[in-house]
């Protein structure tokens, strides 16, 4: 786990404008106006000379303009400048974006302490971000116990701010009885929460409790949907157990085909249980055409990456090729782990 980046502190304030619909009639915008309506390159000048006047929001735009490389080429040494002075202003997003840079190195040297610092300054302000990265800094060296105890007030202090991701996060440490007493009933009361927002960890983590009958009632339904809320949000596991869900017909109605759609979809990101699960259903022709080429590259792909049972079917289906069929079969798995060998 790390701290989300710079870019997700960028705040883009709305207008009644909307985006791109300035006056052209007018003469003069403010740095605000320009970078809120996404005139970037005409926001720069703008947001320089109002920075240099000492407007802490100007800085924050203009950092943001260079850090996130807005019609511009990236420069993350002027963004950091600019991230500073919002943040010695007491800029909370300026001071987030700033404690993001001081983690990954960007445009600074690489510090920790920096990072915490600057993350909580922002937390002093009663940013909930800000308390997040501060549990999340804390539990990776969860080494001592004080740090142990600081990551979790920092993610109770953040969850009780409305933060999925921290709502998410307390959630399965419940669950897995990690850092957190094993409580299922707390577990699902935050990872609700947590999926409520959409978060796509706490969804999966939803569904699988709703299916294991786990701090709630079983129901497989629910169990189904919670994974397919996260499964559209691209999360690989969801997306191979929504697979698995369709193919055995499990709390929604049985679809070999959508099994094959959604198994593609997690092998595609590098999942070997569901480059597993394809090889069977090309072998077999369920929900796909039978197909035992790609049946055999989809199984070598997940072998190559340590999966056992793919290995042994692998091996059986080689048994019955020809040696023409063997040679293209090694050719597709080539490609295949080309693709979709996790990188």
């Amino acid at each position: 786990m790390k701290p989300i980046s710079a870019s997700v502190f960028a705040v883009f304030l709305t207008t009644t404008s909307g985006a791109g619909q300035l006056n052209a009639a007018d003469n003069e915008y403010s740095c605000k106006q320009l970078f809120t309506n996404e005139f970037y390159q005409q926001a720069l000048p703008v947001c320089l000379d109002e920075a240099r006047n000492g407007d802490a929001n100007a800085q924050f735009f203009t950092a943001t303009i260079y850090a996130e490389g807005k019609d511009i080429k990236p420069d993350y040494v002027q963004a950091a400048e600019w991230y500073q002075k919002s943040a010695e202003q007491n800029h909370p997003g300026a001071q987030l974006a700033l404690a993001a840079l001081y983690y990954t190195g960007k445009g600074v040297l690489a510090n920790r302490q920096s990072a915490i610092e600057w993350y909580q300054r922002a937390a002093d302000q009663g940013d909930k971000a800000a308390f997040y990265n501060l549990g999340l800094l804390y539990e990776q060296e969860a080494n001592t116990e004080a740090n142990r105890l600081k990551a979790l007030v920092n993610y109770f202090n953040a969850a009780e701010k409305g933060s999925a991701r921290a709502q998410a996060r307390i959630g399965i440490l419940y669950a897995e009885g990690e850092r957190l007493p094993l409580n299922y009933i707390e577990a699902f009361n935050w990872l609700n929460k947590a999926a409520s927002q959409n978060d796509a960890s706490a969804q999966a983590k939803l569904g699988e409790l709703y299916l294991k009958g786990m701090g709630t009632r079983r129901n497989p339904s629910q169990g189904y949907f919670w994974y397919s809320k996260a499964a559209e949000q691209g999360d690989a596991n969801a997306q191979n157990m929504v697979g698995a869900l369709l193919e055995t017909g499990t709390g929604t109605l049985r679809n070999e085909t959508g099994a094959a759609k959604w198994y593609l979809a997690s092998a595609s990101q590098g999942n070997t249980e569901s480059q597993y699960d394809l090889g069977r259903l090309y072998a077999r022709g369920l929900g796909v055409e039978k197909d035992i080429i790609k049946a055999f590259a989809w199984w070598n792909v997940a072998a190559s990456q340590g999966h056992a049972g793919a290995n042994e079917y692998m091996l059986i289906s080689r048994r019955d090729m020809s040696a023409s069929q063997a040679g293209e079969a090694q050719q597709l798995s080539n490609e295949y782990y080309r693709l979709y060998a996790k990188k």
